[in-house]
């Protein structure tokens, strides 16, 4: 299974990275979390682990993909390190990561060829969200390293923003509930 998933991986960056002879921007941000903890600023209606089966375990190698990915879009993509932003562990938390989007998304000038990367490998989940629209009645979420959940809902405006400045856009999720 992993190994296909590796396949697939690299022949979307066949793909989008060398589709077009455009030389835009290729921007990135990379975000890595294996260690989870509440901080003072994470609301306390976030925070997780009052009852066992809502405990969120730390995770092993996320960062170590996120460096991977991060070395192979340089390497073999020609990604400048000038233009990757990663975040890992603490600095990855819910104001620094729609920090960051915020940023990248004001830095694309929507220039012919320019693309955009956003990888995440860490934790996902889900929320209660009575008035979600695909029927389910839960957001799908990933969740920062302080715990606060950032909802499917409001990733999708950010990269609408993206989008429609007409960058090519790749998003890779490395986490469960990643399909919405």
């Amino acid at each position: 299974m992993k190994r296909t998933l590796q396949i697939i991986i690299l022949a979307t960056f066949v793909f989008l990275f060398n589709q077009s002879g455009q030389a835009g921007v290729k921007r990135a941000l990379i975000i890595g979390i294996d260690n989870y903890a509440p901080t003072p600023q994470t609301p306390a209606a976030f925070v997780r682990g009052n009852v066992e089966a809502d405990r969120l375990q730390n995770l092993k190698g996320c960062v170590n993909d996120a460096l991977s990915m991060r070395n192979l879009v340089m390497a073999r993509y020609g990604f400048q390190a000038q233009n990757i932003d990663t975040l890992f562990n603490k600095q990855a938390t819910h104001e620094s990561i729609l920090n960051s989007l915020n940023i990248l998304i004001s830095e694309c000038q929507a220039q012919a060829g320019d693309v955009v990367l956003i990888y995440y490998a860490g934790h996902g989940s889900q929320v209660k969200n009575s008035k979600s629209n695909d029927g389910t009645g839960l957001d799908q979420t990933i969740v920062p390293s302080d715990l606060w959940d950032i909802r499917d809902k409001e990733l999708t405006v950010l990269f609408n923003q993206l989008l429609d400045k007409g960058v090519t856009l790749t998003l890779i999720f490395d986490c469960c509930h990643s399909g919405s």
